[in-house]
């Protein structure tokens, strides 16, 4: 290949990656239990909603804006299942999500990935749909928003994925264009299909050695 060749074959190629953006649950992180809060509360009242449309009710009741108690924000999701807000169901609802909660672990390769990518020179985002309290016990419970660079929860954002306001602030604030970015989350809908609309890179998780294989693909060693 002549040097001039070289050169436009150099030109061709794909922007380097200068912003990686992860999804929190079942990316990151997980709960030590085999049914999630959702199903059990579900079970409990005999609520025949489709799946997709009660998770969308508890995030738009609870993940969108930052409650100051547990109370206020569990009301909200019980007044919008068109369930009775009395002082019973909704103390059944606070326990049941802290005990929960209180299982919130990371997969034992996020800490070791996540100081590769900061010795690389690459940001950190953290794009999640989630409640404060949510966060809250993953702040205490673990090491992970120490690599976060870019912390941007559905409540401080005021939209729930698969939205693009999310993306679009995430893009802003890391100040980068969106062939500069990678979105990894283990929904195809709310996480890869938002992501690769606004021209970002995606990446549909399923287990660290295959996300290991994809990011090579993008030169990025995990």
């Amino acid at each position: 290949m002549k040097e001039k060749e070289k050169k436009e074959a150099g030109k061709s190629k794909k922007p380097k990656v200068k912003l990686v953006v992860f999804d929190l649950w079942h990316t990151l992180a997980y709960r030590k239990t085999k049914l999630s809060s959702l199903n059990i509360i579900a079970k409990k009242f005999n609520l025949n909603f489709l799946w997709r449309h009660y998770v969308d009710i508890f995030e738009e009741s609870t993940q969108t804006k930052k409650y100051k108690t547990k109370r206020e924000a569990y009301s909200n999701f019980l007044k919008n299942l068109h369930l009775p807000v009395t002082n019973k169901n909704v103390d059944y609802v606070i326990k049941l999500r802290t005990d929960l909660e209180a299982k919130s672990a990371l997969y034992p390769h996020v800490i070791p990935m996540l100081r590769k990518l900061k010795k690389q020179g690459i940001k950190i985002g953290l794009l999640t749909n989630s409640t404060c309290f949510a966060i809250n016990v993953i702040r205490e419970k673990t090491r992970l928003l120490n690599y976060i660079d870019i912390l941007l929860p559905s409540y401080e954002c005021g939209s729930i994925k698969p939205k693009p306001k999310g993306f679009k602030l995430m893009l802003k604030k890391g100040k980068v264009k969106p062939s500069e970015s990678v979105m990894i989350g283990d929904k195809i809908y709310a996480d890869v299909h938002p992501a690769q609309k606004l021209g970002m890179n995606a990446i549909h998780f399923k287990n660290y050695k295959q996300l290991k294989k994809e990011m090579a693909l993008l030169e990025i060693e995990i």
